[in-house]
């Protein structure tokens, strides 16, 4: 992996924690989960287990496709981002 890679699989793993603790954050003051595969009021073990399986799929892509590993990697970053605006805006 190059250093580039593994830059961006750090952004990956820490935007997909930020989605992880600002969704925990969310259900634990009475708001309500919109992802259909959490349902609507997930606990924190489902939460971190969704989390570990997300990011575990984009790294299983990048081994399987090493030549687009950058790409899955910046979906990851970029859709945890995404996770955390929108948690961090229903606040």
């Amino acid at each position: 992996m190059s250093q580039q890679e593994q830059m961006l699989f750090v952004g990956m793993v820490g935007a997909q924690a930020a989605d992880g603790i600002t969704t925990s954050q969310n259900v634990h003051s009475g708001g309500r989960e919109y992802n259909p595969l959490l349902g609507s009021e997930p606990n924190d073990g489902e939460i971190a287990l969704f989390k570990v399986a997300a990011v575990g799929l984009f790294w299983l892509l990048g081994e399987i496709w090493p030549e687009h590993r950058d790409m899955f990697y910046t979906v990851g970053i970029i859709s945890g981002g995404i996770g955390t605006g929108v948690n961090l805006a229903r606040k």
